[in-house]
């Protein structure tokens, strides 16, 4: 489970923050002390041309001081030296997930690719909490809460959103639908015009 903090909402975001969790969709949930985690405070690297967006620094001069104090305090490490840190600490990870399809996975892609690094996932093996907690019928206000913006604690709220999701999609009515009857299309539907 990975969770940035920026300094922007674009796909190329500044990142002063990499957090993330790895965890089994299948066991049961234990603390984030007792998690296998990831996190780096990275340095801002204006010659790679990542975005810093005034709103973004406004809001975050506007959180409490000690969210400040954790997302921006020292010490810090270069972006290319967390990236290749994080790229070993990921191993062979099956999967990665975010809280979202359009934000940190891509965020961390292009931070990626700028420092002329190959990202430590496959793109197919992507994964997005939101679709899961719709699918499961929760919300993100379902979660548990505390520390909100922080990394590697957001990171364990969405964990435990994607066990709880998975666990009430297992007792389902999806799991007791016949896989065959995926593929009958209604002929009424069959010959319906697009």
């Amino acid at each position: 489970m990975l969770d940035l903090e920026t300094l922007s909402t674009r796909g190329h975001a500044s990142i002063v923050v990499i957090a993330a969790l790895k965890f089994n969709r299948e066991s049961p949930s234990v603390s984030l002390s007792k998690m296998n985690s990831f996190y780096a405070k990275v340095c801002c690297d204006e010659t790679l041309g990542l975005h810093v967006d005034p709103e973004t620094v406004s809001w975050w001069r506007r959180q409490d001081p000690e969210l400040q104090t954790e997302v921006f305090g020292t010490p810090r490490e270069p972006l290319k030296e967390a990236l290749l840190r994080f790229s070993t600490w990921y191993g062979n990870s099956s999967a990665i997930w975010s809280q979202g399809a359009n934000f940190d996975i891509p965020i961390l892609s292009e931070a990626y690719s700028r420092c002329g690094l190959q990202p430590p996932w496959r793109f197919w093996t992507a994964r997005d909490t939101r679709t899961l907690y719709e699918l499961a019928g929760i919300s993100s206000k379902d979660l548990p809460t505390g520390n909100l913006h922080h990394a590697l604690h957001d990171c364990w709220r969405q964990v435990w959103g994607v066990k709880r999701a998975c666990s009430l999609l297992a007792t389902s009515k999806l799991n007791k639908i016949p896989s065959s009857s995926y593929h009958s299309v209604p002929k009424r539907i069959q010959n319906t015009p697009v």
